[in-house]
C-alpha cells in the first residue's frame, strides 16, 4: 500500500472544536501539532498520538508498536492532573 501525498494535519480532527484546532502550536512549515516530551499540544489536557505524534517522534508512532511508549508517557503525565481526595 502506498499513501503517497497523505499530509498530516490536525484540522482534519472534526470532533475537535475549531477554536480548540486553532489554539494548537504546528510544527514549523506543516499542519501536526507541536508537541511535548509526553506527547501534550501547546493547548493543556490535549494529548495527540499516533500518525500525528509522529513528526515530532519518529515514524513508530504510525504503528501499533509505537503505542506503548506513547501510552506511559501520556499517563505519567495525565497524573499530574489528578487531585488526590
Amino acid at each position: 500500500m502506498a499513501a503517497t501525498g497523505y499530509r498530516l494535519d490536525i484540522d482534519a480532527l472534526a470532533f475537535l472544536a475549531p477554536a480548540l484546532r486553532r489554539g494548537v502550536v504546528r510544527v514549523p512549515g506543516s499542519k501536526p501539532p507541536r508537541l511535548t516530551s509526553t506527547f501534550e499540544a501547546s493547548v493543556p489536557g490535549l494529548y495527540v498520538t499516533g500518525s500525528l505524534a509522529a513528526p515530532m517522534f519518529g515514524p513508530m508512532m504510525r504503528f501499533v508498536a509505537g503505542t506503548e511508549c506513547a501510552a506511559a508517557r501520556v499517563a505519567r503525565d495525565v497524573a499530574r492532573w489528578v487531585v488526590a481526595p
